[in-house]
């Protein structure tokens, strides 16, 4: 959507080809080459980061302990801080200040429009609109159907990594060398498996889908995000459950009739964090997406991030920013319930 939207002549990419070539062109053998060659490099990329962070993380799951924050030293350490918040203040900050106060500035009056005046006139023209009710609705709807999908699908994959890597210990009779190669294949496998979305783009995802379902609706669109959303999800309850001591988890094996006691009364509690956070990430990514709704053409739907891409299109730069900001403030105060969720638990 960026490289359509901001890509200008001549400007575009796999993503942009691929979806040209299905919608514009219909030239579908050119458009399954492209689906076949683009994930080949990212999933290459995504074995050798596995294969690097198992070894990487060898030894320190369950370390728990405190570290103590050193103070800021001087010279490059001080310069590399203020770089680095200059850095986030005007490419990050930046863009989020310009949409929000573009959206009350607008251009004074006038022949020229010499100066600029503060106006709501965008946030009323876009409230008023009678879509916008229906597009938050159902972008609030599907965002959650996908936090859940996706934790859901997390935590199996995260619960079953966790099972393998304590399988060598419960198995002492079996030879010691092929229970570690079997476990490392398993964990490799737990490891490679939900990261192995991360290599398939939105776009080839859409159009598969669309293959399967041909007529989408709300249900394949939410189904399609968790497919793209669930890898972050994993990673957070996955480095929730890394932050679980050993030695206690083990205890716990040796008291539990079942391995399922063992993760729904001891694994998932300790968890909650990386549950909820991974639950905000997954709404967040659903919200803010506008290629699988693009790409699977739902007759009738709209979102609030598909209405945005539609503003921008429509030259409309004004409720445009609006929508931006509401979009940006419904992803927030998701985060913002995930950590009042748990400073409340922790109290």
């Amino acid at each position: 959507v960026i490289v359509l939207l901001f890509g200008g002549i001549g400007g575009t990419t796999l993503e942009v080809e691929l979806y040209q070539a299905a919608r514009s062109a219909f030239d579908f053998r050119l458009d399954d080459s492209i689906a076949l060659i683009e994930p080949a490099p990212a999933l290459g990329i995504v074995a050798l980061y596995v294969a690097a962070q198992r070894r990487l993380s060898r030894g320190a799951a369950g370390l728990t302990e405190c570290r103590v924050r050193k103070p800021i030293g001087r010279g490059g350490e001080a310069f590399a801080l203020v770089a680095f918040l200059i850095f986030l203040c005007v490419f990050f900050g930046g863009p989020l200040v310009s949409v929000l106060l573009r959206s009350v500035i607008v251009p004074g009056k006038g022949l020229y429009g010499v100066g600029f005046r503060v106006s709501f006139s965008a946030w009323a023209m876009l409230f008023s609109r009678m879509s916008f009710s229906t597009a938050l609705f159902r972008t609030v709807s599907v965002g959650l159907a996908v936090a859940a999908l996706s934790v859901g699908a997390g935590l199996f994959f995260a619960l079953r990594e966790d099972s393998s890597s304590r399988a060598p210990k419960a198995r002492r009779r079996k030879a010691i060398d092929t229970t570690l190669v079997a476990s490392a294949s398993r964990l490799s496998f737990y490891r490679l498996i939900p990261l192995a979305p991360l290599a398939v783009s939105s776009v080839v995802l859409g159009f598969g889908w669309t293959l399967v379902s041909p007529r989408g609706n709300a249900a394949t669109l939410a189904l399609a995000q968790t497919a793209m959303a669930w890898p972050f999800a994993w990673t957070q309850i996955r480095a929730a459950l890394d932050r679980v001591p050993r030695p206690l988890v083990e205890a716990a094996s040796l008291l539990s009739p079942e391995p399922i006691d063992l993760s729904f009364r001891v694994l998932i509690p300790l968890a909650r964090r990386g549950i909820l956070s991974g639950a905000a990430f997954a709404f967040a990514i659903s919200a803010g997406d506008a290629t699988l709704p693009l790409v699977l053409s739902i007759g009738r739907f709209e979102n609030l991030s598909l209405m945005l891409y539609r503003l921008v299109g429509s030259y409309r730069f004004s409720e445009a920013c609006a929508c931006a900001v509401v979009l940006a403030a419904l992803s927030g105060f998701a985060f913002f319930l995930e950590s009042g969720a748990t400073k409340a638990k922790e109290l």
